[in-house]
């Protein structure tokens, strides 16, 4: 089906393939639904992060309508397709790089511990194998953070691409509307005809 939900200016369409080099990553929601969801179904989820999963999936993403006017150059939303699907697309889009921090990434309560234990879904798998031909992660990096950012999201937040002179801006704008958080956790660049369009560090 298809619902008209409202209007746009069509010099204000936010994309997802318009990230620039030197844009900031900015995240609105922390990662970890489908691993909490699941663990949730096996009555395994303490009851604290019970309520901030549900708090995560039925918060709006209403900021979203201020975010063109507050500098953002790219947005899209985190959802079925994990951080790195979502991500990817943005990369892919725009023939960028984007580099990807995982120690900024917000987290919902023990959510890399979930998916560190094998909480997880189809999905996760299906993510890995769509964006493993064009991802790179650090070595450093362990099993359960590679699996929390292929990890499906629920009502997901936006990952949101803003000229690096306009972050704070549009941080502000993003804390203003009650977002579950504004955390700056990437950037992009240029990307070499070799490079991989997204790497996490």
């Amino acid at each position: 089906g298809l619902s008209v939900t409202g209007e746009v200016h069509p010099d204000q369409i936010l994309r997802n393939s318009t990230a620039r080099p030197g844009d900031r990553l900015v995240l609105t929601k922390p990662l970890g639904t489908g691993a909490l969801v699941a663990a949730a179904k096996a009555g395994k989820l303490a009851p604290a992060a019970f309520d901030a999963l549900v708090t995560c999936m039925i918060t709006l993403n209403d900021v979203g309508v201020r975010l063109w006017a507050a500098g953002a150059s790219a947005a899209t939303d985190v959802t079925g397709f994990g951080l790195s699907g979502h991500a990817l697309e943005m990369a892919l889009g725009a023939d960028v790089k984007l580099t990807i921090d995982t120690a900024s990434l917000p987290q919902l309560p023990d959510a890399q511990a979930l998916c560190g234990a094998g909480f997880t879904c189809g999905g996760t798998n299906a993510n890995a194998d769509f964006t493993q031909a064009r991802c790179l992660f650090s070595p450093s990096l362990a099993s359960d953070m590679i699996g929390l950012v292929h990890d499906p999201q629920t009502s997901g937040g936006l990952l949101i691409a803003v000229p690096a002179e306009r972050c704070d801006e549009l941080i502000a704008v993003v804390n203003e509307a009650d977002a579950l958080c504004a955390a700056v956790v990437g950037t992009v660049s240029a990307r070499g005809g070799n490079d991989p369009y997204l790497e996490f560090s």
